[in-house]
């Protein structure tokens, strides 16, 4: 049984172009979802999960998935994501959130995920004003004791000039790998963000080729 679909997207066909995963030469295929609400469509591997953007829907596919055996671990993968105040506000946060399924590495509690947030701003920002929204949000990462963030760098996507973002971020025994996208788009900033356990940071290509078939409507 498959979780409950995000509201508000809509499900494109499966792409025939494949991502391009972790491994050298490999090909992943995706599913594109299309917020119209929010104006962008994204592409991620056709095996994610999307996480409902409300607390009630999560426990309601929770609920849903534990009546059976087979989809027991999924529930507790969606249990995991509002079990903290921490998850609780991602998912008010944020506009899309999905996770990798099923899990490639399963000995860490990190889940492998992607997530979208648009902030609005007062006015337009562009090329220009890359550095200052990067370095804005580099000192926030690094505000967290023990991070690592390299320096940010200006990247063109096929959806526009980009900030991107890399680091580590200690959670616990664990921590935590990031990549994080600027990319600013009339008055907003889109910041296309991916967490991963960061033994499995160097490798996650998918990542940037989730970033490269990002567009906007």
């Amino acid at each position: 049984m498959r979780a409950a679909r995000a509201a508000g997207l809509a499900v494109a066909v499966v792409c025939a172009a494949a991502l391009s995963g972790a491994a050298a030469g490999t090909n992943v295929p995706g599913t594109t979802y299309v917020d119209k609400t929010a104006g962008f469509r994204i592409t991620l591997p056709k095996t994610w999960e999307l996480v409902p953007r409300s607390v009630a829907q999560v426990k309601q596919v929770v609920a849903t998935l534990k009546k059976k055996a087979s989809t027991v671990e999924l529930a507790d993968a969606y249990a995991e994501i509002i079990a903290t105040a921490q998850g609780r506000s991602q998912i008010t946060a944020y506009t899309l959130q999905a996770f990798e399924w099923p899990f490639v590495v399963v000995s860490t509690p990190i889940l492998t995920e992607a997530y979208v947030l648009v902030v609005k701003t007062p006015r337009a920002y562009g090329k220009n004003d890359l550095k200052a929204i990067g370095d804005e949000f580099a000192n926030a990462l690094s505000a967290n004791k023990g991070s690592k963030i390299v320096v940010p760098k200006e990247v063109d996507l096929p959806a526009g000039p980009a900030e991107y973002i890399i680091g580590t971020i200690p959670a616990g025994a664990v921590t935590t790998g990031i990549e994080w996208y600027l990319i600013p788009h009339g008055k907003a900033v889109y910041e296309l963000g991916f967490q991963i356990d960061s033994t499995g940071l160097g490798t996650a290509t998918l990542f940037t080729s989730i970033a490269q078939n990002f567009r906007f409507l």
